[in-house]
């Protein structure tokens, strides 16, 4: 029972460095929001873990086996993109500014899944952060694993 508590807190806190990230989705929630005046941000997000899914599936279905064949540098590559990205965090918090442009995209869902689809970060935290999450849970408790860490990660993101 710890084991599944553990990885479901490692889900949420891992899924917290991608979530608070100012980019394309978080320009759009707010500018969706604040369009249709009323909140938007649970559609967004539906879109954003529907794309998610897809990615998570073709990583466990394609790549399976090479993720665990280079698990030391998945885990390495992995941390050191979390603390890099933890820098540009505080680096563009310090500057204040979140830049939001006109959207032509009227469904949030969608606009949930353009954003991530399209959102530079994207391939680059699944490539590293999001497989070691991903391998942790596979190790430690095999398909519950996978899906305890997925869904502290997305909770994160409805957080």
């Amino acid at each position: 029972m710890f084991e599944l508590f553990a990885l479901f807190f490692v889900g949420l806190v891992v899924g917290l460095s991608g979530a608070v990230i100012p980019g394309p989705l978080l320009a759009f929630t707010i500018f969706d929001t604040s369009r249709k005046r009323r909140v938007t941000g649970h559609y967004i997000i539906i879109g954003h873990v529907s794309w998610e899914a897809v990615v998570i599936l073709i990583i466990l279905l394609g790549f399976g086996s090479l993720i665990t064949q280079y698990r030391a540098l998945i885990y390495v590559v992995g941390g050191l993109v979390l603390i890099l990205m933890g820098a540009l965090m505080f680096k563009s918090r310090k500057e204040g500014e979140v830049e939001v442009k006109r959207s032509r995209i009227n469904s949030s869902m969608l606009g949930g899944v353009f954003y991530t689809v399209f959102n530079p970060t994207q391939p680059l935290w699944w490539a590293t952060a999001g497989s070691a999450l991903l391998l942790r849970g596979l190790e430690t408790m095999s398909f519950i694993g996978v899906v305890t860490v997925t869904l502290g990660h997305w909770l994160s993101e409805f957080a």
